[in-house]
Parts: C-alpha cells; structure tokens; sequence
C-alpha cells in the first residue's frame, strides 16, 4: 500500500509500511535430514520469538523445512540474516515477503 503526502506544495510518494510489520516465509534443507536438530532450532527460535516479539510457523519433513516469520520488519530482517549465516540451514531460500497490518498467527496455537 502506498500513501501520498503533500508538502510544501509538492506531492511526494511514499512507501507506507503499515505500522512496520512484515511477513516472511523461507525454505531450507537441515544439516541432519533425520531431524536431529529441530528441539534446538525449535528452542533457539522460541527465545528469539520472545526477545523481539516476532512469531513462528515451522514446517518440517525428512530435513527439509518451511518457516513463516512475522513482526516488526527491523526483527523479521534481523532473523532471516541468522537463520542465512546459521551452519545448521543449508540451501535457504526466501519465499515470499510483504508488509502487513498484524502478524496473522500472533496468539494461536500455531505461533511459536
């Protein structure tokens, strides 16, 4: 969504970011297609979620994994720069990645 602002009798086109939120959905293949390291990954990513206030969907199968990220867009980029240089993640791949209003599974069982 955009937005137009007029000052100084010119009218400028800005990007509006909808309160900063976004929503970003990777893939990648585990380092351990067993998935030997989804309890560690799954803990790493709660405690992330809780110190900067993002929000978690995972989704894995025989070491492949999907993960949906959302929240505060300064947060949600901070993560995928981990999750890039994480040696367990091999592969990664952003699937997808828009500003929205609210992150869409903030308080559902679903959340991490």
């Amino acid at each position: 969504m955009y937005e137009w602002v007029c000052s100084q009798q010119r009218l400028t086109f800005l990007q509006c970011s909808y309160h900063g939120y976004k929503s970003l959905i990777f893939t990648c293949c585990l380092i351990n297609e067993y998935g030997h390291d989804i309890p560690d990954l799954l803990n790493r990513t709660v405690l992330h979620n809780a110190q900067e206030g993002t929000y978690s969907m995972m989704l894995s199968t025989y070491g492949n994994l999907i993960q949906a990220i959302e929240g505060q867009a300064l947060p949600v980029k901070q993560a995928w720069q981990r999750i890039r240089n994480d040696p367990h993640c091999l592969h990664q791949r952003k699937m997808h990645e828009e500003w929205v209003t609210e992150p869409s599974f903030k308080g559902t069982y679903a959340g991490l």
